[in-house]
């Protein structure tokens, strides 16, 4: 009888500290992705800020870089076109946007925004 009571204790205590070990691997698993999550998250913002510092260092009459572009889009921006001005900021801004999108999926603030609609944007 106490070696039946003995055996169940030891069973019950196994079948405990796998529970235990099985929740300890998930959690460092969903560790792990939420680190992973968090880094891309600011690796897209920090990518788009520096599209869109490009996009408005362009607007503002920066030439540097521009040649890279087509040719065609090369020469309104050197001949300061209005109209291609307009959109460069235009893009800017949408690159900014972008950034804080991504930035929306990882950071506290960003539950504020429905995830579906995150999502969608993204």
């Amino acid at each position: 009888m106490q070696q039946e009571s003995g055996n169940r204790f030891i069973a019950g205590a196994k079948e405990r500290s796998l529970r235990e070990e099985s929740r300890n691997t998930a959690s460092t698993v969903s560790l792990s992705q939420s680190r992973t999550a968090h880094r891309a998250g600011y690796a897209a913002c920090a990518w788009a800020v520096v599209f869109a510092a490009v996009s408005f260092y362009w607007a503002v009459g920066g030439i540097a870089g521009v040649n890279t572009n087509a040719s065609a889009i090369t020469k309104l921006v050197l001949a300061r076109d209005s109209g291609w001005i307009a959109i460069m900021w235009g893009t800017g801004a949408l690159k900014i946007i972008a950034g804080l999108l991504a930035l929306a999926l990882v950071r506290p603030w960003g539950r504020a925004i429905p995830r579906w609609l995150l999502l969608t944007a993204a």
